[in-house]
């Protein structure tokens, strides 16, 4: 539960006493919940292995669309897609999530979504978190290539 806590989920009241707060209230909601399972189990491997593919590749951009970061992670020749059909567990989460994700705009998670989590459109001003980006910063944009069929 501290771990929580650290993160701004859940509150602690007193010593070993712990309450809801607004974001962990989010969590009983089932949408969001498939949302956060999608997230975490798509995207955790990813982000650990990061650091090293970007060594691997001197961090430059590889050569093809073949030696991207889910194949490295992953350690397979195939597309993302075409992969996924080869795990059924990992198809279901995403099918789940692209179903949630669909759906959150149009449910209780709707609002409760952008005030803790909020989404920035980079190519708006119309938000005040809205920063420029600067010439040595580096902006990561990801493309599904048309594949996203599940």
């Amino acid at each position: 539960m501290r771990a929580l806590v650290s993160v701004g989920i859940f509150t602690e009241v007193d010593e070993e006493t712990y309450a809801h707060n607004t974001r962990s209230k989010i969590f009983t909601n089932t949408l969001f919940r498939t949302l956060m399972r999608g997230m975490s189990s798509i995207m955790t491997p990813y982000l650990v292995k990061l650091p090293e593919y970007l060594a691997s590749t001197s961090f430059r951009n590889p050569g093809t669309a073949q030696q991207n970061l889910f194949q490295y992670t992953m350690n397979t020749k195939l597309s993302y897609f075409e992969w996924l059909h080869t795990k059924p567990r990992e198809l279901e989460i995403v099918t789940s999530t692209m179903q949630a994700s669909s759906q959150r705009a149009q449910g209780a998670a709707a609002k409760l979504v952008p005030s803790q989590f909020p989404i920035v459109d980079i190519g708006s001003n119309e938000t005040e978190k809205y920063e420029e980006p600067q010439q040595n910063e580096v902006l990561i944009v990801d493309i599904g290539g048309d594949e996203a069929r599940s």
